[in-house]
């Protein structure tokens, strides 16, 4: 499940009758906790929510399924994004575990399906910014390496602090811009 902070919401890999293209390698810092994050990092020139050229060469990513197959495996995952754990959502910051089963809401945001963001990436009417809280050496294009950010503790602590400036930084204060956070699963 992917879910939309309390703008709007959208982005993930590259879908539809597109070439994909294979998984960014990125490098994740070992710390747990950021120094101090610079600058936040600006979108390509290619325009809100578009994604970079698909590069696809011998060994890379095979044939695409057809249109019909696409469709009908979002719908099968859909299916399963949309399940409810009976996990009931809250307005105070997680302090357990950060893998294991996640509501089906969230107070002030919406949680929308990878169908749906696919709508939303290929559709191309709406800036976004999309947030990688997993972290690792695979990521979505133009994701931001946010997994830094997933520390327990209150509002107002450092990390909050810190994730408040990245965030009012990328979208200038504009609260109409859709944050889209993305994990491994919804569980």
């Amino acid at each position: 499940m992917l879910a939309l902070a309390p703008s709007l919401a959208s982005a993930q890999d590259t879908f539809g009758g597109q070439p994909q293209q294979p998984p960014q390698q990125q490098q994740q810092p070992q710390q747990t906790y950021p120094q101090q994050p610079g600058q936040y990092p600006q979108q390509p020139d290619q325009g809100w929510g578009q994604q970079p050229a698909p590069q696809q060469g011998p060994g890379q990513w095979g044939q695409q399924p057809a249109p019909q197959q696409q469709g009908a495996n979002l719908d099968q995952l859909m299916q399963m994004e949309r399940q409810d754990f009976g996990v009931q959502p809250t307005k105070t910051l997680h302090d357990g575990a950060m893998h294991g089963p996640t509501p089906a809401s969230i107070p002030g945001g919406q949680l929308i399906t990878t169908k749906g963001l696919v709508s939303l990436v290929q559709g191309k009417q709406a800036p976004f910014y999309l947030f990688d809280v997993l972290g690792g050496p695979e990521t979505l294009p133009n994701a931001l390496p946010t997994a830094w950010a997933a520390q327990p503790g209150a509002f107002n602590d450092q990390v909050q602090q810190q994730f408040s400036q990245v965030l009012a930084q990328g979208t200038q204060g504009r609260k109409d811009i859709p944050l889209v956070f993305y994990c491994l699963s919804t569980q």
